[in-house]
């Protein structure tokens, strides 16, 4: 029942005209429930990295992505989109830092076969 009510609002906020990345405040939070409602939906965990990335929330999404990895029956979609919030975070950074993402996305796409 959750799961509908979350994916209904994700819908509702949506269809109101204004794109999700212009919404004020609590539309991330709003996709972060939808996407913990339904963990292995690629679609809703692509829209919710693409807000995390236009706030600059890349850390915010990479831990949403690792919590839901991290449940008893977490399916192979979930470890995609936790690997890709890892990728999304490589332009901003550094170098050396881009190494260590790419090591942590390499781990998640294994872990996802």
């Amino acid at each position: 029942m959750r799961r509908i009510a979350a994916i209904l609002g994700v819908i509702v906020c949506c269809t109101l005209g204004r794109p999700a990345a212009q919404e004020p405040g609590g539309s991330l939070d709003l996709l972060e429930k939808a996407a913990a409602a339904d963990p292995e939906n690629l679609k809703l965990g692509a829209d919710y990295r693409q807000l995390a990335i236009s706030r600059k929330e890349f850390d915010r999404a990479i831990e949403v992505f690792e919590k839901l990895a991290r449940q008893k029956h977490s399916g192979p979609n979930v470890q995609i989109s936790h690997a890709l919030a890892y990728v999304d975070k490589v332009p901003p950074s550094g170098d050396i830092r881009r190494l260590y993402l790419a090591r942590d996305a390499i781990k998640a796409l294994t872990k996802s076969i």
